[in-house]
């Protein structure tokens, strides 16, 4: 019962990764902790997202109240995506 209500492990990854994009400012992979992520990415902590690789038509949509999409974040990546 409690499982058809609780979120999936996979689920609550999800939702701590949003936490660390909002706390840490950047568009970061997932932040495992020094000793995973030097295990991972050969680094203490986790690259950028190379957004020079993405190749479809794109739309970055924003509310003017969304207190998850931080300025400096967007502008960002919206200068990367106009690089491409």
């Amino acid at each position: 019962m409690i499982t058809s209500v609780a979120p999936t492990a996979s689920g609550f990854k999800a939702w701590n990764h949003i936490v660390q994009l909002v706390a840490s400012r950047r568009f970061a992979q997932y932040d495992y902790g020094r000793q995973r992520n030097l295990h991972v990415y050969g680094s203490l902590s986790p690259p950028d997202y190379n957004l020079t690789n993405v190749r479809a038509p794109t739309a970055i949509v924003v509310g003017k109240n969304d207190f998850l999409a931080h300025r400096e974040v967007l502008n960002y990546i919206i200068r990367i995506f106009c690089k491409i």
